[in-house]
């Protein structure tokens, strides 16, 4: 199956979608907003997935974009693939109907995830799709899980404005993590106003995107379930909730272009809001996570919506 691969297509009278069968990756939304058609997630550049003779790339980094879920989330020791192996494997539909579907994968034998199993609903009445993760475990285990929603950049520098839930201390990645295209200084602490230092001695602001061109990580400890994106060149706000519970942390990936470790696919732009328990991307084992048992899945509930915006809404 190729990896741009629609299982399936919904529609409902305020919302189109397409799901892809690698990742069960949710792609193609569009949302009516009385005749204004958004589309507000990101896609890859290239037409169609590249070939390569040797060594390809992680196969979801071919078609990246739209959302998925990563369980685990990043990189460590519960699974040798970046973001889990349902991210680069394909997943079945179990069932689907005008808007919405149900999709499975079965994990390897000896992975502490027996199986994951997502449903995309898409609302009739309003510019909203609801999504559920549940995870299922063959033993007990802490395990990092998050959730990859890639928002598309406009193209005037500054012109989507983020607003996230109250939320802890916000910081930039150890220079050891941090993308080898990094613009921001590392291991800083971010101000509430966004304010940071960049490498060059400078400052942007990190709720104002695209910032300086560059890749960079974000991490916002304890965000309280929401943020927003307020796109000022096409006029919509595109909000994200989840299950803070859960899920309580807010990881940015902000790719102006991004893609800086795989140079052999270049021109991905995008805005990754992804609500994660985990620790950016690369958690030690047992410190950050979502406890899950065979005795007791765990089900993540979680939204993406969109709404004009207001003429006298506030910018942060």
């Amino acid at each position: 199956m190729r990896a741009d691969a629609i299982l399936c297509r919904l529609e409902s009278a305020s919302v189109s979608a397409g799901v892809r069968g690698l990742s069960a990756a949710l792609v193609d939304l569009e949302f009516n907003l009385g005749g204004r058609p958004f589309r507000p997630l990101a896609t890859a550049p290239w037409p169609e997935p590249p070939q390569f003779a040797e060594a390809p790339p992680a196969a979801h980094l071919t078609v990246i974009g739209g959302e998925w879920p990563c369980v685990p989330f990043g990189i460590g020791a519960h699974d040798p693939v970046k973001h889990g192996h349902g991210t680069d494997s394909f997943w079945q539909l179990l069932s689907s109907d005008r808007r919405s579907a149900h999709l499975a994968i079965d994990y390897p034998e000896g992975h502490a995830v027996a199986r994951l199993e997502r449903t995309i609903t898409l609302s009739e009445t309003l510019p909203r799709v609801d999504l559920t993760l549940t995870i299922h475990a063959r033993r007990a285990v802490r395990m990092p899980v998050g959730l990859h929603p890639n928002l598309a950049f406009p193209a005037r520098p500054g012109s989507l404005r983020i607003t996230p839930a109250p939320h802890g201390e916000v910081t930039s990645a150890r220079a050891a993590r941090a993308p080898s295209a990094s613009m921001l200084a590392p291991d800083q602490m971010i101000a509430a106003d966004g304010v940071a230092r960049l490498k060059d001695g400078g400052e942007t602001c990190v709720w104002d995107q695209p910032g300086p061109a560059g890749e960079d990580l974000v991490f916002l400890r304890d965000c309280a379930g929401w943020v927003e994106a307020s796109d000022t060149d096409r006029g919509m706000v595109t909000r994200i909730e989840w299950d803070a519970a859960t899920v309580p942390h807010l990881l940015m990936w902000i790719a102006n272009p991004g893609l800086s470790g795989e140079p052999r696919l270049k021109g991905f732009r995008g805005l990754g809001l992804e609500p994660v328990a985990s620790y950016y991307d690369e958690t030690p084992e047992g410190a950050e996570g979502v406890n899950i048992t065979p005795e007791a899945p765990v089900t993540i509930r979680y939204a993406i919506e969109c709404r004009p915006i207001s003429p006298n809404e506030a910018t942060p």
